[in-house]
């Protein structure tokens, strides 16, 4: 099972399961941003962590997210959800231990 974490606008950040399949993943990105997702590059320094959020979030005027906006340094809106760095294939990996010990305080 994929895990990856949830940084909502305005709540407390949670480690969740996205699911085992392309689809399941797809279906759990979506509904944890409420919309179609696009990725959001983080910073050089964090390869291993890919970003998604709501790619109409701004036309929808979701709130600002602060934490992600700190994480990017670029404005972001909606929750947004934290996973490992996609394998070669596409598929999506558990986000690394150390970001969910920083974030969340969780481990595998």
């Amino acid at each position: 099972m994929i895990r990856g974490i949830v940084i909502p606008a305005d709540g407390a950040v949670q480690l969740v399961e996205l699911g085992e399949t392309d689809t399941e993943q797809l279906r759990t990105l979506q509904e944890i941003v409420g919309g179609y997702i696009e990725t959001v590059p983080l910073s050089p320094s964090a390869p291993a962590v890919t970003m998604f959020a709501n790619e109409d979030g701004v036309r929808l005027q979701l709130p600002t997210n602060l934490v992600a906006c700190m994480l990017t340094g670029r404005p972001i809106v909606g929750s947004v959800v934290l996973a490992g760095a996609a394998t070669h294939s596409g598929a999506l990996r558990t986000i690394p231990d150390d970001w969910s010990s920083y974030l969340v305080g969780a481990h595998d």
